[in-house]
């Protein structure tokens, strides 16, 4: 009798795991099994994935896109998003993670994804890499994980000094005829911007008003 009771305890408890593996199967692209002890033992089940979080940040960043965010940005952080898909396929061999698993290590092999097989420089794997941790810095304060595992995670982005042109160089440029049209009307840009100290990105907003 004894031993009826405990097997019977027992495939209830299996039928229990069976319906929550089935239940986050449905939602997420894959399943855990400490995601499944989780929901079992009543700690929550509800996790966010990485490429999740990431989308829906890009999706209100672009509700905001010309009131007062640049397109350029929102084109940034979509192509950071595309990029730890693709790490996360080259090195995970799956489709998604979710933020429980995010390591320290996560990053720094991001980083290191970038350089040897997306042939990125510096700067663009700094850039990409602090895109990324914005998005898990925000998980972590809205409690999605208990702890922010990129907290000590510093990269440099090394820029280098930016070169300008002397006022004779410029004089130079602004009398210089192109043969091209095209590289006429870049030339206009760029001596615009030079008086104006509006940045590229700046120039790209503005309207032919």
């Amino acid at each position: 009798m004894e031993a009826r009771e405990n097997n019977l305890a027992l495939d209830n408890i299996k039928a229990q795991i069976i319906k929550h593996y089935q239940r986050i199967s449905d939602r997420e692209a894959y399943v855990t099994a400490e995601m499944v002890c989780n929901v079992y033992q009543g700690l929550g089940g509800e996790y966010e994935t990485l490429l999740s979080a990431f989308d829906k940040e890009n999706e209100v960043f672009k509700r905001r896109v010309r009131k007062d965010r640049l397109r350029v940005t929102y084109i940034a952080k979509v192509r950071a998003s595309n990029h730890v898909a693709a790490f996360i396929r080259s090195h995970y061999k799956r489709n998604n993670i979710s933020m429980p698993e995010l390591t320290p290590d996560f990053i720094k092999e991001f980083a290191v994804f970038f350089s040897n097989e997306a042939g990125l420089h510096n700067g663009s794997i700094w850039e990409n890499c602090m895109w990324l941790k914005g998005v898990v810095m925000r998980a972590h304060f809205n409690g999605h994980i208990p702890r922010n595992p990129f907290a000590q995670f510093h990269i440099s982005p090394n820029t280098k000094e930016r070169e300008y042109l002397t006022e004779n160089e410029l004089k130079t440029l602004i009398k210089f005829q192109f043969r091209a049209p095209k590289n006429s009307y870049l030339r206009d840009v760029f001596v615009f911007t030079s008086f104006t100290a509006l940045s590229f990105v700046e120039i790209k907003e503005l309207s032919n008003d």
